[in-house]
């Protein structure tokens, strides 16, 4: 069992904190109506734990993450989504996180930005706060560690007809050993209905909150953040666990970097979170770009 406090997103979940079972997802994942237990997979529940070793060494220097890491990272996103076609992987925001780390972005575009870990639940980003497509696509360009050509209005004219894109977060230790502190936790987050967030209401019986523990170097942790087609799970909602395990276990290690998925789908107009009458965002343009970021600053100020 483990506190989890809600943080900035209090208002969504309707409480300021609540406390919640954490369960090993390492046993398989319950069905969302039943106690019987299945693999977790990104179709299924949102997220998975790949077997993925890596030749990356350097995590702090972007030009090294760029040409080992991302090709491994692509070929792994694309092995996971097999039953869709997939016409664009960019990837951004890159982060170092540990416990003694403070918040900074670099202005050295060669080295990786850095923050604490995140002991508030929170989402990556409130994409229904931008006010159209271009404003999503200035934030993927403006953040993309990838360099060469940026496909602005290739992106720009297949996502304005109602193609699907989804962010994918891809997260893993990066320490020499397991991580037996401040374990990362993902709420699975399922509706009432066929709306998502933020109109969504939470069915918090079958939503749940699961962890890996004992994360190893050669695992990684993919898990969506937004998907344009509602059908598909996604919105899972993650902290850092205050169950700090082992205290003369090694100090947490971790990087992620977020996914921009572009499929070569369209979303029908019925399940399309981004189209005409799209949903209301929880958060304004600016409160979904410095939410983390902000949350970084309180914590190492309390």
């Amino acid at each position: 069992m483990g506190r989890v406090g809600v943080g900035e997103s209090r208002h969504y979940f309707g409480a300021a904190s609540k406390e919640e079972p954490v369960l090993d997802a390492r046993y398989g994942v319950l069905d969302d109506f039943s106690e019987t237990k299945k693999a977790a997979t990104m179709e299924s529940t949102g997220f998975t734990l790949v077997h993925a070793p890596t030749k990356t060494t350097e995590w702090s220097n972007v030009s090294h993450v760029r040409a080992t890491y991302l090709p491994e990272l692509e070929h792994i996103i694309r092995d996971n989504f097999k039953g869709s076609m997939i016409s664009h992987v960019i990837f951004f925001n890159p982060m170092l996180r540990g416990e003694d780390l403070l918040p900074s972005r670099p202005d050295d575009s060669s080295i990786s930005p850095s923050s604490s870990i995140a002991l508030s639940t929170h989402i990556d980003a409130d994409i229904g706060a931008y006010p159209d497509i271009e404003g999503v696509v200035n934030l993927i360009e403006k953040n993309r560690i990838d360099t060469g050509l940026f496909p602005r209005d290739e992106l720009n004219q297949a996502l304005k007809k109602g193609g699907r894109f989804a962010i994918v977060n891809a997260w893993r230790n990066i320490g020499s050993f397991p991580i037996e502190r401040y374990p990362l936790a993902l709420f699975a987050t399922r509706y009432t209905g066929s709306k998502a967030f933020p109109d969504g209401v939470l069915d918090f019986l079958r939503s749940r909150w699961y962890t890996f523990p004992n994360m190893e170097q050669d695992e990684l942790l993919l898990f969506r953040q937004y998907d344009r087609d509602v059908s598909h799970p996604s919105d899972l909602w993650h902290c850092a666990l205050n169950v700090v395990g082992d205290a003369n276990a090694p100090p947490r290690q971790s990087f992620d970097v977020r996914c921009f998925i572009v499929f070569d789908e369209d979303v029908p107009a019925d399940r399309d979170r981004f189209g005409a009458d799209r949903m209301r965002s929880l958060y304004s343009q600016k409160d979904s770009e410095t939410f983390n970021s902000e949350q970084a600053k309180r914590r190492h100020q309390g």
